[in-house]
């Protein structure tokens, strides 16, 4: 069944080193975008640190299969 592939798919997401890496690189150009504010005090946001990054697909394949599970099948 393809909503059960998808499922195993998203659930098998997992963030490497090297995808880490250069998932950073690439978010380094929204970090000098974001607000000072945001990036200062005492809890900063850096959107290129790697646990923040894992954090954040945990979060993310949450609400995938969530959201798969969740909405109305059509036939």
């Amino acid at each position: 069944d393809a909503l059960g592939g998808l499922l195993r798919a998203v659930n098998a997401l997992e963030l490497d080193a090297s995808t880490a890496d250069r998932l950073a690189a690439e978010l380094s150009t929204l970090r000098h975008r974001l607000p000072a504010e945001l990036l200062g005090g005492e809890d900063p946001f850096d959107p290129t640190d790697p646990a923040l990054l894992k954090d954040a697909l945990v979060d993310i394949k949450e609400l995938l299969i969530n959201r798969l599970l969740t909405s109305p099948r059509q036939t």
